[in-house]
């Protein structure tokens, strides 16, 4: 699988900065320490400071953010970091909070304007779930908005009648000229620039398995956009409920291997089964959106 992808996982913690870089450093893993927060060159495993992961009673909000990565050796390289930080939990005092978030980068500047639209229209039908497999907290977060529903979302889908590659301009460039308009759930605002699209939905964990099996399900949304003809799934079918929704989005993941991804995609479903069956009750009454009112 040669798509490119990268991670960043927030967290809080009492101590220094230096002194988790260390940490990492004890484990055999370079982070390089950055200070404040920006965005990250891509070329190494980055630590910066981030104010929006800062809780009172846990301390001050950090970021881990991965270089640029690609196929089973990019997930096992998470796997290898989310393990290390994991180990470094109680030396460090190193916490998630319903602050803290997992924003996962996608390549897709290999799509056409068709797969690009299939992806928008999939992640709208699939976003109930994508609340339903995270801490309802997420979707109170005002760093994370619902694309179901928003109308710029549903014009880039075709969802309002054809969309012209034009308007398809209009539309992102009227969003990356706002940076209030990047904290969607689904973050296009690079896509025209860079050529990536920004998953924002994902809660807080320091536990591999859940990060590998979130990093799983966004990946198997990506490449199913990416091989089909056009998208023909209805966001606003309300004849379809969360678990029929989940149960679609399970049989994506196996699609995986034919990419040539392997790396823990087996215990994927599991992991969206185990979040669904924690968080889904929390979001049932708020999903979908369409139909109510």
């Amino acid at each position: 699988m040669a798509r490119k992808f990268g991670i960043e996982m927030e967290f809080s913690s009492n101590d220094t900065m230096a002194a988790i870089e260390n940490g990492m450093a004890s484990k055999g893993l370079e982070v390089r320490n950055v200070g404040g927060y920006g965005h990250s060159n891509g070329h190494y495993w980055e630590l910066k400071t981030d104010s929006s992961a800062t809780h009172q009673n846990h301390g001050r909000g950090y970021e881990i953010a991965s270089r640029v990565l690609e196929g089973d050796e990019g997930l096992k390289e998470i796997e290898w970091y989310a393990k290390a930080m994991n180990n470094l939990r109680s030396a460090h005092g190193l916490k998630v909070n319903r602050k803290c978030g997992i924003h996962f980068h996608v390549d897709i500047s290999d799509f056409s304007e068709q797969q690009f639209k299939n992806l928008v229209l999939l992640v709208m039908y699939f976003e109930p779930v994508l609340w339903g497999i995270n801490p309802p907290s997420r979707r109170e977060n005002q760093y994370c908005r619902p694309v179901q529903g928003n109308d710029g979302f549903e014009y880039l889908a075709g969802m309002r009648g054809p969309c012209t590659p034009e308007q398809i301009r209009r539309i992102l460039e009227g969003q990356s000229g706002s940076s209030y308009n990047r904290y969607f759930g689904l973050n296009i605002t690079r896509y025209l620039t860079y050529g990536r699209i920004e998953f924002r939905y994902g809660g807080a964990s320091l536990n591999p398995k859940k990060i590998l099996g979130w990093v799983s399900v966004l990946l198997a949304i990506v490449e199913k956009a990416k091989t089909m003809q056009r998208c023909r799934l209805d966001p606003k079918d309300n004849t379809k409920t969360l678990e029929q929704r989940k149960n679609e989005l399970r049989k994506l993941i196996g699609g995986l291997r034919r990419e040539g991804l392997t790396h823990k995609v087996s215990t994927a479903p599991s992991v969206l089964d185990e979040r669904f069956n924690t968080f889904s009750e929390a979001t049932a009454d708020q999903v979908p959106a369409y139909g109510r009112g």
